[in-house]
């Protein structure tokens, strides 16, 4: 009876342990998918806070959220490209390696189901980037009828790396010791003091 007191007490124990872990294991799913589904104002909310001094710290807000797939913040280091002048570790600003940034940030943060390819059209800056692949039917088609994850039609045709694909050549600059730069904004209508102000043009 002794040993079996004992084998219940284990279990027990066991059981908290198995408990507890689960429960941390929700809370970090959880924060996982919050920061997926966080919306385009509450980012441009925190966004707003920073300029062209605050470079690293917009770069690093966005960054790990753009990689779990939250296609706002991908559209935020889109425009920040633009308004604080946001280069990318690892590259300069007239490189081919920075055009590619532009077009990958931008490609992986359209969501169909929030935007019509008319508005892209009318947009100066976002139809600049579309125009690349207008000539690709199927990818055009799948934007008019809304679907989601367009772009990996492109990314099935190798004519666009896939995000993550992306995500960890960025991360080994940064693991290098390679940083993001801000050289300022343009002259764009997107900032206002020093701060990045982004243009409503998403559904929430």
């Amino acid at each position: 009876m002794r040993n079996f007191g004992v084998l219940i007490k284990y279990f027990s124990v066991l059981l908290s342990i198995i408990v507890i872990s689960d429960c941390q294991a929700e809370v970090s799913d959880g924060a996982i998918n919050n920061s997926k589904h966080i919306s385009f104002s509450e980012i441009q909310e925190q966004m707003e806070m920073y300029g062209e001094k605050d470079c690293e710290e917009a770069f690093y807000y966005l960054w790990p959220m753009a990689k779990e797939g939250n296609k706002n913040a991908r559209l935020s280091l889109f425009y920040s490209f633009f308004s604080i002048g946001l280069i990318m570790p690892g590259r300069s600003l007239n490189n081919n390696e920075h055009m590619n940034d532009l077009l990958i940030m931008y490609i992986n943060s359209i969501d169909a189901k929030k935007i019509s390819i008319d508005q892209i059209k009318n947009d100066p800056f976002e139809s600049a980037y579309l125009n690349v692949f207008l000539n690709q039917k199927d990818y055009i088609s799948c934007l008019e009828y809304k679907r989601a994850d367009c772009e990996d039609i492109l990314i099935k045709k190798k004519l666009l790396p896939s995000f993550e694909s992306y995500a960890e050549e960025i991360d080994t600059l940064l693991a290098s010791g390679l940083h993001p730069t801000c050289f300022g904004g343009i002259e764009s209508g997107l900032e206002e003091k020093g701060k990045l102000i982004m243009k409503p043009n998403r559904k929430e």
